[in-house]
């Protein structure tokens, strides 16, 4: 049975890095099977964060995965390895269909003090040059890649025998020792390490998360990250494709699609919780950003 992951999750933290856990303190894994679709109420995953590496591989449609200054496009059969502590956003222009696997790099070194972690993975960490590596569907490698995943994939869905775990550890082993020893031949510059809209953006972000619920201008967001309103603007469009109003009113929605699961809270009092003072232009503002009002989205879930 597929782990759906929630498209809009509500377990972050203040600098909006997740708090869920990916798997367990002992084995700290995740696997996920994540359905978006522009015409339903699981549109994209939206800004986040987290210190484990994600890898994904694209079963069906057209995944856009964003980080601070770059969109990359993914189709059907390709795979993506994501660093640790990237900041990203996954959105669909139709349909797609992925599936995930979130893990710490202890999982493969053990011991953070061990020659695997400090020799191989903590170099890979620290160097945010390098955020991300993709294997398209026609790449010849992507086979191999995409066997190592669906093995671990497979083995972490059935978790059933014993030492499944090791088979786990083993598959992933083998994608990071290919990828490091591509990135050695293949390493290019890329400008996520010196952009510093990136850093700025992480601090204005981690504001609006933690005061979303309360009153938010431009001009308090652009202090947060000491600059000046107009640079504010600059650095929103050109990291996030967005503004910052924008970006907030779109953040208090994706809170009050969490919020709807709670029964006991009416609609009105939710409006009121994610920020809003007429329930009517939260109900307005939901139905734009989910195509669906608040109690059919209630339904629905």
């Amino acid at each position: 049975m597929y782990k759906r992951r929630k498209s809009n999750r509500s377990n972050r933290s203040y600098n909006h890095r997740e708090l869920i856990a990916h798997g367990s303190l002992e084995f700290p894994c995740g696997k996920y099977f994540t359905l978006l679709h522009i015409d339903s109420h699981k549109q994209y995953v939206e800004w986040h964060w987290h210190e484990e590496l994600e890898i994904v591989c694209i079963e069906k449609g057209d995944l856009e995965v964003h980080i601070p200054g770059q969109t990359i496009p993914l189709k059907e059969g390709d795979c993506m390895l994501l660093n640790a502590n990237v900041l990203h956003e996954m959105t669909t222009s139709y349909t797609c269909a992925l599936v995930t696997l979130v893990f710490h790099p202890t999982l493969i070194t053990g011991s953070k003090d061990s020659i695997f972690y400090q020799k191989y993975l903590r170099p890979f960490i620290k160097t945010t040059s390098i955020p991300f590596q993709i294997w398209q569907n026609d790449m010849e490698d992507t086979a191999f890649i995409r066997e190592c995943f669906y093995t671990a994939y497979n083995h972490m869905k059935q978790e059933a025998g014993i030492g499944f775990e090791f088979f786990v550890r083993e598959y992933l082993t083998k994608i990071m020792v290919y990828s490091l020893r591509q990135m050695n031949h293949n390493e290019t510059p890329n400008s996520y390490a010196k952009d510093i809209s990136a850093v700025r953006i992480k601090d204005m972000l981690d504001y609006i998360h933690a005061h979303y619920a309360t009153p938010l201008t431009l001009e308090m967001i652009a202090k947060v990250g000491n600059i000046g309103e107009r640079e504010c603007l600059r650095c929103f469009s050109q990291t996030l494709q967005t503004s910052p109003m924008q970006y907030v009113l779109k953040y208090r929605i994706s809170r009050g699609a969490a919020m709807l699961k709670e029964k006991s809270l009416s609609i009105s009092e939710i409006a009121t919780l994610c920020g809003f003072e007429s329930p009517s232009y939260f109900s307005q503002l939901f139905k734009r950003y989910y195509l669906c009002t608040p109690r059919e989205y209630r339904e629905r879930e």
